[in-house]
């Protein structure tokens, strides 16, 4: 938030299966305000997103995009 606008966010969920006795998490739907880009939005809301996930202990983190947005596959890589 910058005082009352939204500029970014991200999903996070928990999810659960017999094989592991951790979970593992789903990251979805990351958005930056576009007048926020390039100013480290998107990228800190993937550091949270990580950090989270480390802390709940998962064992993998997934992280889903549209094919045709080959800008957040980087960001995702990076």
């Amino acid at each position: 938030m910058d005082n009352e606008t939204e500029v970014g966010r991200a999903y996070i969920y928990w999810m659960y299966n017999d094989l592991h006795n951790q979970p593992f998490a789903l990251m979805e739907d990351v958005y930056g305000d576009e007048s926020y880009r390039c100013k480290g939005v998107g990228p800190n809301l993937v550091k949270q997103v990580i950090g989270l996930a480390k802390e709940a202990n998962c064992y993998k983190l997934i992280a889903t995009s549209r094919i045709s947005r080959p800008q957040v596959h980087e960001l995702y890589k990076h």
